[in-house]
């Protein structure tokens, strides 16, 4: 009877059958087609399985752990989400290897640069996309696929450390590279990441490990006290930081992790105010100012119109008449500075010929041009949707693995759209809810981020020649998923039973599954 007792307390039935279907379901995908990769590569397949075997211990240890915090400990929910943010992270982290996720080597370039400079290496001529790199790192032979040749030489190379030779450093040639002081900002955690793997004399892949968790830290952090934060739609804003197209991007080398992690984290403080009673505090006023500028240093300031979000803070929460215009005016002088020098061009070439693309010969579409053809940039921007907002639209939801052009199942895909909107209902009818206001001022704020995240693939990107604006992935989007989000809850859409804790355990699922669908169809 006691035994019975220790078995239903700790759950330990639907614990090992949770434990047997994700080892089976590992084992049998592990071993498909075992023998053409054993007469495809020999020993090194021997590589090829003992990673995996890491991957799987990973995979089982985010689970056990997640399961102890959502139905024995019964943790709070952003305890939750930080294992699960975590869990995931590391995963996603693990199981893609250097380079593989599509830009990566790019932004290598750039963390390289600032690194360089802070170190005191210095580059050759930036102005050229020259700088300097050292030997390991040139010579690594890393490429953009997933296959099994790959993970082969990430689990060769992990531990290696690089001979005195290979640490020196060489002249090479970049890609397109934007190396302003201020985009440092949106690079940080990968620089201080590279120069510790550098400090330790670490090789190529342990450096980009390295440089990855530093990113993905930073996201973690951000995320983590967003949800602390939020007064209403805590689900929404776990889904949101869990979708494939932030969480696939936030362990890596890019812009991503620190902007979509102010962007959630400057929403939830907005929407912390707007239903506050309090006066606000100069210390929440100042996080949102900070976020709010690095929302405009990225992507060109496509997400400055988030900023309206502050108008949905009473004025009385500013603690008097002068306090009100002073703050939100000066958070938007001081969020407007921090673009131009981010973008000092910016405005020369939005509103200048803008002929030149700097990937191909042919004119590119100007601004002027745009407005001054309004019938044919109207069927332009309807060719876009049509042919692209299915795409788009699924690419938000783990449709290609995030950013990895995989495609995925509609498993996946279905999975994740039916945890948002099983997100969307008020648990007992008791979450605070917009008002006609605040839904109005967040969904201006939307409209106004997707159109100029649209509008700068149409300037910067689009040849004359195409019809459709090309470029866009669904990422893009994702800085206004949580706002927008937040505009459907309401009180009509209840459900009893508070299933929020639950939602990280079923994310975490499905990124089980995202890995077993990578591996399953790249083995070979």
């Amino acid at each position: 009877m006691k035994a019975w007792k220790f078995v239903k307390k700790w759950h330990i039935i639907p614990y090992v059958i949770m434990l047997i279907v994700i080892i089976g379901v590992g084992m049998a995908v592990k071993y498909r087609k075992s023998d053409i990769v054993t007469a495809a590569y020999g020993s090194d397949a021997a590589y090829l399985y003992r990673y995996f075997t890491v991957i799987m211990a990973v995979i089982i240890i985010g689970a056990t752990a997640l399961f102890y915090m959502i139905f024995i400990r019964k943790a709070k929910i952003h305890n939750i989400f930080l294992t699960a943010v975590l869990s995931i992270g590391i995963l996603v982290t693990l199981a893609v290897p250097p380079f593989v996720s599509a830009d990566e080597d790019t932004h290598v370039g750039v963390v390289g640069y600032y690194a360089n400079m802070i170190s005191g290496v210095g580059n050759a001529d930036a102005a050229n996309n020259l700088y300097y790199s050292r030997v390991c790192d040139v010579n690594y032979e890393g490429t953009h696929d997933l296959s099994a040749g790959n993970y082969i030489r990430m689990a060769k190379d992990f531990f290696r450390r690089p001979s005195s030779t290979e640490k020196e450093y060489v002249e090479v040639q970049g890609n397109h590279i934007s190396t302003n002081p201020v985009r440092v900002i949106l690079y940080a955690p990968a620089v201080v990441g590279t120069l510790f793997g550098r400090l330790i004399g670490a090789g190529t892949t342990m450096v980009v490990i390295l440089a990855r968790l530093f990113m993905l830290a930073a996201y973690v952090a951000l995320c983590y006290f967003a949800v602390r934060k939020i007064p209403t739609g805590k689900g929404l804003l776990i889904m949101a930081a869990l979708l494939p197209s932030a969480l696939m991007r936030a362990p890596f080398i890019c812009e991503e992790p620190v902007l979509n992690g102010a962007v959630i984290l400057f929403v939830a403080y907005a929407v912390n105010a707007s239903f506050s009673t309090e006066t606000l505090k100069v210390r929440d006023a100042v996080i949102m100012v900070l976020c709010g500028m690095v929302m405009c240093i990225g992507k060109g300031g496509a997400y400055i119109p988030l900023l309206l979000l502050l108008f949905m803070i009473q004025k009385k929460n500013f603690g008097g008449k002068i306090k009100y215009p002073v703050i939100v005016a000066g958070s938007i002088i001081l969020c407007g500075i921090m673009f131009v020098l981010a973008n000092p061009s910016m405005f020369k070439d939005v509103l200048g010929n803008n002929s030149d693309l700097y990937y191909t010969d042919e004119p590119g579409f100007s601004l002027s041009y745009i407005l001054k053809h309004p019938k044919g940039s109207f069927i332009m921007v309807a060719n876009t949707w049509f042919q692209e907002g299915g795409r788009l639209f699924t690419e938000l939801f783990g449709g290609t693995a995030g950013y990895l052009q995989i495609p995925s199942s509609s498993i996946v895909t279905c999975g994740f759209v039916a945890l948002v909107i099983l997100a969307i209902f008020n648990v007992n009818g008791e979450e605070l809810c917009y008002s006609r206001k605040q839904r109005t001022i967040s969904l201006v704020g939307v409209v106004l981020s997707a159109g100029l995240a649209l509008l700068s693939m149409w300037l910067f990107y689009t040849p004359m020649s195409y019809g459709t604006i090309i470029g866009i992935q669904g990422r893009y989007f994702f800085p206004v998923v949580l706002p927008l989000l937040l505009i459907f809850k309401n009180r009509l859409m209840i459900i009893k039973k508070n299933v929020i804790p639950i939602l990280p355990f079923m994310v975490f699922m499905l990124y089980i599954e995202i890995f077993f669908e990578i591996w399953f169809k790249f083995m070979v």
